[in-house]
């Protein structure tokens, strides 16, 4: 999540305007200096983008098999310490008994409890029924943060 976020930020870096001095054509030596910072940075910023580009596994903590992959990837929301996919792995089951959901701001939405198949302990939920300001979340794998660790595909 925090990569996804970092790659926001190195976007925003480079559509910033160029330094001042550089600019306005400051001195040989100090637009030489300005040059090679710039050259350097923007090395940097395209590792950081190839970093980023490459998809993330999210593997279970308790028995390290795959849930999920980066491609899915819907949103995390910070207030639930969750994450959100679209699909998730063959190694995360469904529960199908339903419940509803006992959080505040979830009032009306019928949960099915995802569970690894490694060792069959609890990962997070799916949305099955969700009142109309949730829609957004219907039928979207809700993995518990403090079970995943991510892994990066060097492609």
């Amino acid at each position: 999540m925090e990569r996804l976020l970092a790659v926001g930020q190195a976007d925003l870096q480079r559509l910033q305007p160029p330094p001042a001095a550089a600019a306005e054509g400051g001195s040989p030596d100090a637009s030489e200096a300005i040059g090679e910072k710039a050259l350097l940075e923007e090395e940097e910023e395209e590792e950081e983008a190839a970093e980023a580009e490459n998809p993330l596994a999210f593997l279970y903590s308790g028995c390290w098999r795959p849930l999920g992959y980066s491609l899915s990837w819907v949103s995390g929301q910070e207030d639930t310490n969750c994450i959100l996919l679209r699909c998730v792995s063959c190694n995360v089951s469904v529960d199908k008994e339903q419940k509803l959901s006992k959080c505040k701001d979830e009032n009306g939405c019928i949960l099915e409890t995802l569970y690894s198949t490694g060792c069959s302990l609890k990962l997070g939920h799916v949305y099955r029924c969700t009142p109309k300001n949730l829609d957004y979340k219907r039928d979207l794998f809700c993995l518990s943060v403090e079970t995943i660790e991510n892994y990066t595909f060097d492609v």
